[in-house]
């Protein structure tokens, strides 16, 4: 059987166990008093001048692995497209899941910005590319207005300002994610709100469906991985649902003169397309770009892996490349 280059790069994240392991995965204590965990992965040896340094952050609730398939598309075109340059890729578990500490309290998304900021500093990484997806896009936003100094670009992916709902079509998916210890139901309410029907029906070449593609990636990831603790659900929750960003503080972001990258997904059942296109009303500017994915829902990073990471290379581009890391 053929794979397609989307199952090759899903293919990834089940290694990504054998790449995420415990001697792998970093841990420090970081200034804001906690210890945090997280793997840097490159491709080239590092010693070039000209490296480039990306930090991944993930959203409510998920853990750095779930970055695996997308740190794999942006590898493999780093390497065709930058042959002996060095691209090095920060993921990292957020303050409240994965094996990050989880205290107890009402987290902040500025907070977490923070935590960020202390692991960037633990690690020695003065200045970086930052992009962020959903609650990552909210620390995102944060980091970009408290040190817009230590940000060679921002990309927003399907995130808000704050103050949004999901669809009303989308309740009682995330209530069966909550209440159903049936991991089949669970996963195929993951399925109904993370990715649109159309594209879930879709044929994968000779192989099935894309819900047999995705069904069997998310159950697996839930059975290896497990639900947040207690008090990270408690915390992280606080932190989505009390982020603000207000248009006053956005113009800060963009007249920082970083570029901005915005994608935005046209079927997010979760945060509507709407908080895409505010951004790109707000943040407009010779040096913002948005992307807007048509058929795709709020997973559109992993939904396209390859697509996503040519953005996320391009706005690399952009920025001024051949300034030595600090």
């Amino acid at each position: 059987m053929v794979l397609s280059r989307l199952e090759q790069h899903m293919a990834s994240k089940y290694a990504a166990f054998r790449v995420y392991t415990p001697k792998a995965i970093q841990k420090t204590n970081v200034a804001t008093g906690i210890t945090m965990a997280y793997l840097i992965q490159q491709i080239g040896d590092g010693s070039s001048d000209d490296e480039t340094r990306l930090v991944l952050i993930m959203g409510y609730g998920y853990r750095k692995e779930e970055w695996a398939p997308l740190v794999d598309g942006l590898l493999t075109q780093w390497e065709q497209k930058n042959p002996g340059k060095t691209l090095k890729i920060l993921t990292l578990d957020n303050r409240g899941v994965g094996d990050t500490d989880a205290p107890w309290g009402k987290y902040s998304t500025s907070g977490m910005a923070q935590d960020t900021l202390a692991l960037l500093d633990a690690i020695g990484w003065k200045t970086a590319h930052i992009a962020g997806v959903s609650m990552g896009g909210m620390i995102s936003q944060e980091i970009a207005l408290a040190a817009p100094e230590r940000l060679q670009s921002l990309s927003l992916l399907v995130t808000s300002p704050g103050s949004f709902t999901p669809d009303a079509s989308a309740y009682p998916a995330i209530i069966t994610t909550l209440m159903s210890s049936d991991m089949n139901k669970v996963t195929n309410a993951m399925l109904s709100f993370l990715y649109p029907d159309s594209f879930l029906a879709s044929k994968n070449g000779d192989n099935g469906t894309m819900h047999d593609v995705f069904f069997k990636y998310h159950k697996e990831v839930a059975a290896t991985l497990g639900a947040p603790s207690s008090s990270g659900a408690f915390g992280q929750t606080a932190a989505l649902v009390l982020h603000s960003m207000p248009d006053k503080k956005l113009h800060k972001i963009r007249d920082s003169g970083f570029p901005i990258l915005i994608i935005g997904a046209k079927q997010d059942q979760c945060i509507n397309v709407s908080h895409s296109l505010h951004f790109s009303k707000v943040l407009a500017s010779d040096h913002t770009k948005l992307v807007m994915y048509e058929d795709a829902g709020h997973a559109c990073f992993l939904q396209h892996i390859d697509e996503i990471a040519n953005n996320l290379l391009d706005i690399l581009q952009r920025a001024n490349l051949s300034a030595p890391a600090s």
